[in-house]
């Protein structure tokens, strides 16, 4: 077995490159990781799966959930129906980050196959898949279930663990190939206290140590983990290079996962604002699967037009090389319509629908005390500390100085007026407002709040997530052409239909270069003191 696991070079030439970049783990980081990977194995229809857990014991696996640790090798034994046995081999090289429902178990990774790559390494071909976390900015925008992770076919010879490493986190890699083995080397490959059967009593300590080297999230070696960064997604706020109002008055830069207010105060030009940052908890696990063996084909890419003629049956196709193909967006284009008084914006990218929505009174409340109706009261039998606390922020006091704001209140927002500088302040601390992502939150120059939150804060692929944005107007004036945009992260869709406004409003839907889409509410003119509250759902992908 040790040797086997000995010839898992791409995870040990490629270590140097995870090792460079990453400071020597210390026992606080350690503790930080979930003690296991949570896998699910699935083979396909006709075929059954066990592990050994010892020396002693094969576990049968059906949907059972099994935690491997880090740092070991394992034997699978698959086995069909006509008597076929195949023995592929995980090495696991990484978890993901303790959770904060601390439920680590949740968030499987899925081992699978299909009835054809298995029929290929039965014939001799050698499947190779690494098993990576998405980084969340580099998401495939697929939508995807836990049990079903967004697969990448790799082409013969492509370095898997440099491909990982460029799209997230890697944590296994599975090998199946045609050998075979007999049952007591099969039961004699398991390390006892390293596999773990959820609904069961958990293992001891492992009897001996760990032998494959581990890729870690990067972390400081006394402070520890960060924020994990590939298994969190940040929604909100205006990443750089910051969003801008265009030469044309249009909003400029912004990109996937940003969200800002439009607006055009009583005097002077049309500005933009950007909401806080929410952190929701979502890692998703992705294979690159390669194909190598009997029958392999090589094939480069070539210009556009091209004609190659290669492998054994020699085969003829045209592909155009990457840089022959390219992508046209069409200019950002702008208009001015006025249904009901209400100024549309249209912007670069597809428009896929164009909606008016009717207000309906909407509580920044939890969801189940939430009765949406059109133009009536809703009774909201409790009121969320959020709530409470984003009043409080929004309490003026007298005039402040900089420093004394920062040091003394705290505050969230500074507003300049006619009659001298006025702040919008809380003695509450802005980790206490919004503690969303744990970022310290910047002191604005207007005395307006676009606040943004989630009904969860620990999701999995499937789940669907309620997202409010509220646009505060505390200038005293009135703004007129308001609009709330958000861009939507890859790794969020938008459920349709789930649009909901306080204001008549029309929205649009917008593609983005993420894969996902762009939400605009047009709101018109906010009064003095109103907000503007808007809310709608996404899957998580």
């Amino acid at each position: 077995m040790r040797t086997i696991i000995a010839g898992f070079g791409l995870i040990g030439a490629g270590l140097g490159y995870a090792t460079a970049q990453n400071p020597i783990q210390s026992s606080r980081q350690i503790q930080g990781q979930a003690p296991y990977l949570f896998v699910r194995i699935i083979p396909p229809e006709g075929w059954t799966a066990s592990i050994p857990a010892d020396r002693e014991k094969v576990l049968e696996l059906g949907k059972d959930v099994i935690g491997l640790r880090p740092g070991y090798g394992y034997r699978i034994k698959l086995t069909s129906k006509v008597g076929i046995s195949l023995f592929p081999t995980v090495e696991v090289v990484g978890t993901i980050v303790m959770p904060p429902d601390l439920k680590p178990e949740r968030h499987i990774a899925a081992i699978g196959w299909s009835t054809e790559e298995l029929s290929q390494a039965s014939a001799g071909r050698l499947l190779t898949k690494l098993l990576y976390v998405e980084h969340p900015e580099k998401a495939i925008p697929k939508t995807s279930l836990p049990e079903t992770p967004p697969v990448t076919e790799v082409e013969p010879g492509d370095d898997l663990l440099r491909l990982a490493l460029a799209k997230g986190r890697p944590v296994a890699r599975i090998v199946t190939g045609s050998r075979s083995i007999d049952q007591v080397e099969f039961t004699k490959s398991a390390v006892a206290g390293t596999v773990w059967r959820v609904d069961k009593e958990g293992p001891k300590m492992p009897s001996s140590p760990p032998w494959i080297p581990l890729i870690q999230p990067p972390g400081d070696p006394i402070l520890g983990l960060p924020c994990p960064n590939t298994e969190v997604i940040k929604d909100g706020g205006d990443r750089f290079p910051r969003t801008v109002i265009g030469g044309q008055g249009e909003a400029v830069g912004i990109d996937p996962e940003d969200t800002v207010a439009e607006f055009t105060p009583s005097k002077g030009p049309r500005r933009v604002v950007p909401s806080n940052r929410v952190c929701i908890y979502t890692p998703r696990f992705c294979v690159l699967a390669q194909v190598a063996g009997l029958g392999q084909m090589d094939h480069q890419t070539y210009p556009a037009g091209t004609m190659v003629s290669q492998g054994i049956n020699g085969l003829n196709f045209k592909q155009p090389s990457l840089a022959t193909v390219t992508e046209t967006r069409i200019n950002g284009l702008r208009s001015r319509q006025r249904p009901g008084g209400i100024g549309l914006t249209q912007y670069a990218g597809r428009v896929l629908k164009l909606q008016v929505l009717q207000a309906q009174d909407l509580i920044q409340t939890p969801m189940a005390n939430v009765v949406e109706k059109t133009i009536e009261s809703v009774n909201d039998r409790k009121r969320p500390q959020s709530t409470v606390n984003e009043e409080r922020l929004l309490t003026k006091t007298g005039a402040i100085g900089i420093r004394q704001l920062i040091s003394e209140t705290r505050a969230l927002a500074l507003a300049g007026t006619e009659s001298g500088p006025k702040v919008v302040s809380s003695q509450l601390s802005p980790k206490e407002i919004l503690t969303d992502c744990k970022e310290n939150l910047i002191v604005l120059d207007q005395p307006m709040v676009l606040h943004k939150s989630a009904d969860k804060s620990v999701a999995i692929p499937g789940e669907i997530v309620t997202f409010t944005l509220r646009f505060s107007n505390m200038t005293g004036k009135d703004l007129r052409d308001v609009a709330i945009v958000d861009s939507l992260s890859p790794r969020l869709e938008f459920v349709e239909g789930t649009s909901r406004s306080n204001k008549e409003s029309i929205f649009t839907l917008q593609e983005n270069e993420s894969g996902s889409l762009i939400l605009r509410w047009e709101l018109g003119t906010l009064s003095a003191g109103e907000s503007a509250l808007v809310r709608f759902q996404a899957k998580v992908r």
